[in-house]
């Protein structure tokens, strides 16, 4: 064991301790006052265990490199003028033990971080903190910590924001809580072009369905609604469903010499068909476009009327107004027009048929026991004009038509009010009512009357096969009502008008037949005239007596004017009709019946008078 010495020091006076020596304090170092320095003379000072400098004043002191080999604790500051740093490169570890937080820097002054920051735990930033350079966080990032909390964007975000997988996620703006105040809009705007270049496109796309070996998935839905309307409170009404408005760009306004450009174009597309994978499966069915108004709401109390559905408007654009002396825009055109069917793939294929296009009222509600709605009507009505200019005319079937057909058959009314109604076709047109026991029935002034009735569907006994022929027929073959002695009986065959006929028996029925003169028996003798055309068994008046017009058809020579007062005699050319000469064939019965009163085409009349016959 080393010898140990007391070192005894007078004031004033500087001890020395031998270099080969140490010095022991029991209890501590001290000065009564002024400082106390402890110096190596070039060498280093070395303190080991714990050291405390509780000195007075500007505490300890260290002039020199000083190395701490335990641990440091100091109660009070510590002032770093120079920096804290460590004596080697190496990690500098700052309260990494015993820290429950650390404070940096003061409030007001600039921390500065040289080079790069990390924190391996949470970071939580009190007060605004600027980012003045790149900023780049890495992992899990969250903003805020209560919906009170705000994030403002004024830079512009440069990359794609993509939400996470297999999670709903939503963007909205917050419902405004403040009375009678509107809530927030949203806008999303895609850039303008710059120059001659177009604007930027914007894209809203639901997801595609997914691929399986048992089948695809289908596509998202895109929704885009109008805000709910409010419920009424009390006696205040329940507000509007909100506006969904999808609009175009304005055209560009025209240079000095320049055409201003066209609006932008409206389309809704669906999705098209997915083309089919083998050779056995059926490609899909083009998407479905509904345009739909709003279902009325419902009643909820026993009296009171449900609301009425929201009106489905589709308008073309409205002209442009006119400038001083120029002419207005027309309006924009509206088609409503089926899909185009599908190309044939090759000679032997069948191209697809075009898609039909329907406009149907909605259809009345169910009555559930009370009365049944009304089904809605469908009115297609053309422009109504300003001032003194015509209204636009509604025009069906102008082209690529086969058949226009109004109607399905049950429709008890087809009402055309108008001053006239014209089929204008450079062809043959019909009016047909196609039920085997329907009738066509015309009505004016108050009455109607059928064009034909059962049993009589044809024209019959003329030789003209419309009705207008037929009435030239009667007009020229009728005698006036004053010159005419005539009876009714039935057709044993069919007639025509001023036919001659006889009478013959038919089973107990007695019947007018065509005359034949060559026929031995009860039809050589002739009766007189048929007034109009008949079928068998149909009724026909038969003329005996007055003046009668026979049309040319009925003649083996028409007379002329220079043959009034000649005899008439049943003919040989036919049956039922007449000659000026008289038979002389064996078997004719030569008979006369009637004088020539007037003669020309068109325009013979006789005289009915019977005679007796003469056979031949």
């Amino acid at each position: 064991m080393a010898t140990l010495r007391a070192l005894v020091n007078s004031a004033g006076s500087l001890a020395r301790i031998p270099v080969t020596d140490d010095l022991a304090v029991g209890s501590g170092i001290n000065t009564e006052s002024g400082n106390l320095t402890i110096q190596s003379a070039g060498g280093t000072t070395t303190m080991s265990d714990a050291v405390q400098a509780t000195a007075a004043g500007t505490g300890l002191a260290v002039t020199n490199n000083a190395t701490i080999g335990g641990t440091l604790t100091n109660t009070g500051a510590v002032f770093a003028n120079g920096g804290v740093d460590r004596s080697a490169a190496a990690a500098l570890s700052i309260g990494i033990t015993n820290a429950s937080s650390i404070d940096i820097g003061k409030v007001g002054a600039l921390t500065t971080v040289k080079g790069d920051f990390q924190v391996d735990g949470v970071t939580t930033l009190v007060g605004t903190t600027n980012f003045t350079t790149n900023a780049q966080f890495n992992g899990n990032v969250t903003f805020g910590d209560a919906v009170t909390d705000t994030v403002t964007f004024v830079s512009r975000i440069a990359t794609d924001i993509h939400f996470l997988k297999e999670v709903n996620h939503i963007i909205d703006v917050d419902d405004s809580t403040t009375a009678t105040t509107v809530g927030g809009s949203l806008t999303i705007n895609s850039a303008d072009g710059n120059g001659l270049a177009a604007g930027g496109a914007m894209a809203v796309s639901s997801g595609a369905g997914g691929t399986s070996v048992t089948g695809g998935g289908a596509g998202g839905a895109l929704t885009v609604g109008g805000g709910v309307g409010g419920a009424g409170n009390g006696t205040g009404a329940g507000g509007a469903g909100g506006t969904v408005v999808v609009t175009t760009g304005t055209g560009g306004v025209g240079g000095s010499v320049g055409a201003a450009g066209a609006g932008g174009a409206l389309q809704l597309l669906a999705g098209a068909g997915g083309v089919s994978g083998s050779t056995t499966g059926n490609s899909g069915v083009g998407g479905l476009v509904e345009l739909f108004g709003g279902v009325g709401g419902n009643s909820a109390i026993n009296s009171e009327v449900g609301g009425i559905g929201g009106t489905n408007n589709v308008k073309g654009g409205a002209g442009g107004a006119g400038f001083t002396s120029g002419t207005a825009g027309a309006g924009g055109s509206m088609s409503v027009v089926g899909g185009r069917g599908g190309a044939s793939a090759g000679a032997s294929g069948t191209a697809g048929a075009g898609a039909s296009v329907q406009i149907t009222g909605g259809q009345g509600g169910s009555d559930n026991g009370g009365t049944g709605g009304i089904g809605g009507n469908v009115t297609i009505n053309p422009g109504q004009a300003s001032g003194a200019a015509a209204n636009g005319s509604l025009f069906i079937g102008t082209s690529n038509t086969t058949a226009i057909a109004i109607g399905n058959g049950t429709v008890p009314t087809i009402t055309v009010d108008g001053a006239s109604f014209s089929i204008d076709a450079s062809g043959a047109s019909n009016v047909t009512v196609s039920g085997a026991a329907a009738d066509l029935t015309l009505g004016a002034r108050g009455a109607t009357i059928t064009l034909n009735e059962s049993g009589q569907t044809t024209l019959t006994g003329f030789t003209a096969t419309s009705i207008v022929g037929a009435l030239n027929e009667l007009a020229a073959a009728g005698p006036s009502a004053a010159s005419e002695v005539s009876y009714t009986t039935t057709a044993g065959e069919v007639l025509v008008a001023s036919n001659l006929v006889s009478m013959d028996n038919d089973a107990g029925t007695p019947r007018a037949y065509l005359t034949d003169i060559n026929e031995g028996a009860e039809r050589e003798n002739p009766v007189g005239i048929a007034k109009a055309g008949a079928s068998a068994t149909a009724a026909v008046t038969v003329i005996v007596g007055g003046e009668v017009a026979i049309p040319d058809a009925l003649w083996d020579s028409v007379p002329v004017v220079a043959d009034v007062g000649k005899k008439v005699y049943a003919g040989t050319a036919a049956n039922g009709v007449y000659t000026l000469t008289p038979p002389t064939g064996t078997g004719d019965n030569q008979i006369k019946v009637g004088i020539v009163s007037f003669g020309g085409a068109g325009a013979v009349k006789i005289v009915v008078q019977i005679g007796e016959g003469v056979q031949q």
